[in-house]
């Protein structure tokens, strides 16, 4: 548990909920920029009337145009720990080549004039945001391989890659590594770039490719998807899942737990067997970290984070398609019970590289850099 409260202080942000999407339904990343100006002119503010005048500005959250006001209006020294790129050059190409997905509504794709007047705001906005990423920033971290190559060639610099904290992995580590549930869990929140969609078919897929072993063998194997919902679109989702799930004849063997306790997830965790990871292109992919530390054996999707940092061949299995997640989740089920103890073990053991304290060691060394501390931890955090 830390102790920081003589060296801490909270300043609240009236006007943080500006930074949401769903306030800009077009231009989002433009309305999105002006918010963090707009914003970063409140924290300052805010804080001045505290009598706290900033020196070093560190963003964690992604608000990469409020460095304009902290480095050219307020001479900080600005640091930013950049967990996703706020364009990318895979956005780009998707308008580019006019394919629908997530940042590139079918019917902008379907629309050769609309899609080129995409492009050129995309080209546009990426060219400011490599600006302020370029001349504003004086310290870049970023939270993995995937992220560090996008933004060296966005903002023309090499970040210093500092893998994110897992809070929870002490208490996951406790969960025995034996005698498991036959359950394959997902754990994610309820939303569309999630792909539970692709959970439901690979599921379906499993269940009629190897009918056999799946009404036989593992007749009680079990798909859980256990995620939060933000707003009623979410709700929505789940319910679409759920009529999903009827359609493709697996009702009988999915359960949906929503909104979960932190209990009712770490019950999940220490009982189930593998864990499923569909989001293409994650820029990290904790959740990974998190049923690798509970001792799980996990599915994730061939892409991103999970892909170059995550999952290596002894403590997981990477797949794209439904048919791969399918033969996957397969050859994790016949598994002897020995060599799933050791992969088990494995991916538990891996998954330190993402502690706390991991993570905290890694900043603090970067930091040092520019604040010059020395003894940066020991003098400024108490521990106990």
């Amino acid at each position: 548990m830390l102790h920081v409260e003589r060296y801490v202080t909270l300043v609240p942000l009236p006007s943080r909920e500006i930074l949401e999407p769903s306030h800009y339904p077009s231009f989002t990343l433009l309305w999105q920029s002006v918010a963090h100006v707009r914003l970063a002119l409140e924290a300052v503010q805010q804080s001045a009337k505290q009598g706290l005048y900033p020196q070093t500005w560190v963003d964690t959250t992604g608000c990469p145009f409020s460095y304009v006001v902290a480095s050219l209006l307020y001479t900080c020294t600005v640091v930013a720990y950049v967990h996703y790129p706020m364009i990318s050059t895979d956005m780009i190409s998707m308008v580019q080549q006019r394919d629908a997905g997530f940042n590139n509504d079918a019917v902008i794709a379907a629309s050769s004039t609309k899609s080129t007047a995409k492009y050129i705001y995309y080209r546009l906005f990426a060219t400011a945001y490599s600006f302020v990423g370029k001349y504003c920033t004086d310290v870049a971290m970023v939270n993995s391989t995937w992220t560090f190559n996008h933004i060296k060639k966005l903002w023309g610099k090499a970040p210093t890659i500092v893998y994110p904290p897992c809070g929870a992995m002490r208490e996951y580590m406790e969960f025995s590594l034996e005698d498991r549930e036959p359950i394959v869990l997902s754990v994610s929140q309820f939303r569309p770039e999630k792909n539970q969609r692709l959970q439901l078919q690979s599921f379906q897929v499993l269940l009629t490719k190897y009918r056999d072993k799946m009404t036989t063998k593992f007749s009680d194997f079990r798909l859980v998807l256990l995620g939060s919902c933000r707003n009623t679109d979410d709700e929505a989702r789940v319910e679409a899942l759920k009529e999903l799930a009827k359609e493709s004849g697996i009702a009988d063997r999915v359960d949906f737990v929503v909104n979960a306790s932190f209990a009712e997830l770490k019950r999940h965790l220490a009982k189930s067997s593998i864990g499923l990871h569909t989001m293409y292109n994650e820029h990290f992919g904790i959740s990974n970290v998190e049923m690798m530390a509970a001792g799980m054996l996990v599915v994730a999707n061939n892409s991103g984070g999970p892909k170059v940092d995550i999952v290596k061949p002894e403590t997981g299995c990477l797949a794209l398609t439904a048919d791969e997640y399918a033969d996957k989740l397969l050859a994790l089920l016949e598994k002897s019970p020995t060599e799933s103890i050791e992969m088990r073990s494995a991916a538990r053991k891996s998954s330190l590289r993402f502690s706390d304290e991991a993570f905290g060691e890694q900043f603090l060394v970067t930091m040092r850099r520019i604040l010059g501390l020395v003894n940066c931890g020991s003098e400024h955090i108490k521990s106990a």
